[in-house]
């Protein structure tokens, strides 16, 4: 099974371990303390993307939201512009597609793979769940799709 211009492939303990870490999900990840659905929320394991894949294409449909376990991608927009503009880069630990998540609109920008990546996909429901039960994480996505909204419109100007 592949996502978009990426393969799925299997968990790595150390995948399991940081995604843990990264998100605050518990201490010592206790299969009793929540963690389970957490992983049951990731569609069969952890997705790599080659060099110049896109992962999420402007306009698109979606409201999955995703973590970079590694690698580099880039941000781009194309709305109101001649040439594509790219808006920013990402790299490991930073996540996207929270503003189509948040306010369940299409995908407001493109996102491509700069180096080889391997990135956590959360379907929408189920990190819905999550943040209800991490108020920092929600207040962390929350920001960063309002700053990234602003960006977007500033370019636009």
């Amino acid at each position: 099974m592949t996502d978009e211009n990426g393969r799925r492939t299997d968990f790595l303990p150390t995948d399991l371990a940081w995604l843990a870490e990264h998100l605050n999900i518990s201490p010592g990840c206790e299969p009793d303390s929540g963690f389970g659905p957490v992983l049951g929320s990731l569609p069969c394991g952890v997705y790599v993307y080659p060099p110049n894949a896109v992962v999420l294409r402007e306009g698109g449909c979606g409201t999955d939201v995703f973590i970079i376990r590694s690698g580099a991608l880039s941000v781009s927009c194309a709305t109101g512009h001649a040439a594509p503009v790219e808006l920013g880069r990402l790299r490991e630990r930073d996540f996207f597609g929270e503003i189509s998540f948040l306010m369940k609109t299409p995908r407001s920008a493109t996102v491509t793979a700069e180096t080889e990546c391997r990135i956590f996909r959360f379907k929408a429901d189920v990190f819905a769940g999550l943040m209800s039960r991490n108020a920092k994480l929600e207040r962390r996505l929350r920001k960063t799709a309002k700053s990234r909204l602003e960006k977007i419109f500033l370019e636009r100007l």
